[in-house]
């Protein structure tokens, strides 16, 4: 059984720190988490896409190098990807690309890609023909566009809402089963519309947001209900700022619902006390940022995100039953380090740096937070955020313009390291996938259109029990990974790591 010698450092750390920390109290497990396993399934910064034959699934092919694009996950598993900023050739620079209006998709157990929709995105900048509203099309199609946002329903059919290089709140679904686009509402994709709130908290033929880029999207396990908070776009007036509206679509029923936030842009929010719920609490306008949505309680948590105040790390959760917000960690103020702790260690104390463009997703009913721009620059640092308890862990980080490992195609390694990253999506189907962006690699800093599996549900964790005596010593391993490996050398006497 092979041993991790980076592991092995955060365990000298991890014995330390214990150590530092002893107390009266009686004695507790203390987990300590490592790196989740990497598999680089494809793609780079160098390869030119291959579109092959549209709608075919073939080994040899890939989608183009882009950042700012979107993906989502259907109910079968596959993966969704559409649009984005890049172009189609093999070297792209900030003067050979523009907006995407092409879908892929991939299948996870064919491990092949296809192209579905739109054109090559050699064709960057379509305007895409817009059709007519509410009517399924086969010629119908989205403006190339990026910055937008996508879901996916329980039958599996694909959304995409807004962004664009106009800025747009349309809404657009494709049917996998008939390959027909179908305009829903909002738009047209070539003006930039104000908001219709409506009644706060009341469904609406009439509601809808308004044109936004770079919103937080995220739902709930087999959910009919999409969250959508903030971006940069236009509130209830054509004015262009940031947004912390949070609006609700339901998938069953077609419509848009205003729940909280400011119909102006801008609105620099309200901190109430912490972890205190409070009718007055309300994030700061923002976009980039992410969301999550805990499937215990339904609750929606934002992280993140950039306004014109600067880079955010305050975390805030929505209670939909009460209609309350809860600010629930990170600093009021823009630019904060953070907090990172010992690598490895879950502390309520611990909070990610300021940052945006970065991605997230779920192991169980846990937060992952991986990548985006900070002021140190491009993050590579991978977090995880338990709900229940209520506590962050540092899982890895090799700094700032880190090129990572991407280790041989398809093969999982306990040496691959996630590069330096933003623009990236990401997304969970009980392992996560993370692909493109603008990259940190041996070869260069650029748009890549590389795929990554980070298999999250097998990361290694070691519970270790302090002991009496500093001469006692066990480890016990109580989950495992592909190349399971003991990060602890010695146990420490008890210390008090209660919640």
């Amino acid at each position: 059984m092979r041993s991790t010698p980076r592991r092995s450092s955060l365990s000298r750390a991890a014995a330390v720190f214990a150590v530092a920390l002893l107390a009266a109290k009686p004695c507790r497990a203390l987990e300590l988490w490592g790196e989740p396993p990497l598999i680089w399934l494809g793609g780079d910064q160098t390869s030119a896409p291959s579109y092959g034959t549209k709608g075919v699934l073939d080994q040899t092919n890939w989608p183009s190098a882009r950042l700012w694009s979107a993906m989502t996950t259907d109910a079968a598993g596959a993966l969704w990807v559409y649009g984005g900023y890049g172009s189609g050739i093999s070297t792209p620079s900030w003067n050979t690309v523009g907006a995407l209006g092409d879908l892929w998709t991939y299948v996870p157990s064919k491990g092949k890609w296809a192209w579905v929709s739109g054109p090559p995105d050699t064709q960057s900048q379509d305007e895409g023909p817009q059709g007519q509203l509410g009517v399924p099309s086969l010629w119908s199609r989205p403006s190339a566009r990026y910055g937008h946002s996508m879901w996916a329903d329980k039958a599996g059919r694909i959304y995409v809402f807004g962004g664009g290089f106009t800025i747009t709140n349309d809404l657009w679904r494709f049917d996998p089963a008939d390959s027909k686009w179908t305009w829903l509402s909002g738009g047209p994709s070539n003006i930039r519309p104000a908001g219709v709130y409506g009644t706060r908290g009341a469904a609406s033929t009439a509601s809808q947001p308004g044109a936004r880029n770079m919103a937080a999207v995220c739902s709930g396990v087999q959910s009919s209900t999409v969250w959508v908070f903030g971006g940069f776009g236009n509130g209830a007036i054509s004015t262009l700022g940031y947004l912390n509206d949070l609006w609700t679509y339901n998938t069953d029923t077609g419509l848009w619902t205003w729940v909280a936030g400011s119909q102006i842009v801008n609105h620099p929010g309200n901190f109430e006390a912490l972890n205190v719920p409070s009718n007055t609490t309300v994030p700061p306008a923002r976009d980039e940022a992410v969301c999550w949505v805990d499937d215990v309680s339904g609750d929606v948590l934002i992280f993140g995100g950039k306004n014109g105040n600067g880079y955010l790390n305050d975390f805030f959760r929505f209670n939909p039953k009460t209609k309350i917000w809860t600010w629930i960690g990170g600093s009021p103020l823009a630019g904060s380090t953070g907090t990172p702790g010992i690598r490895g260690i879950a502390d309520k104390n611990n909070i990610p740096s300021a940052r945006y463009q970065h991605s997230g997703w779920k192991k169980g009913n846990d937060l992952i937070l991986y990548g985006g721009v900070s002021y140190a620059g491009y993050e590579s640092s991978v977090w995880r955020y338990r709900v229940i308890e209520g506590d962050w862990t540092l899982l890895s980080d090799g700094g700032a313009a880190f090129v990572g490992d991407f280790g041989d195609r398809g093969v999982q390694s306990s040496s691959s390291r996630l590069p330096s990253i933003f623009g990236q999506v990401s997304k969970d189907d009980g392992n996560a996938y993370v692909f493109s962006g603008n990259y940190f690699s041996s070869v260069k800093n650029g748009f890549g259109s590389a795929l990554w599996l980070v298999d999250s549900s097998s990361a290694t964790t070691i519970s270790v029990t302090p002991t009496s005596t500093a001469a006692e010593t066990s480890t016990t391993q109580t989950s495992t990974s592909a190349t399971p490996a003991s990060i602890v050398t010695e146990t420490p006497k008890c210390w008090n790591n209660s919640p």
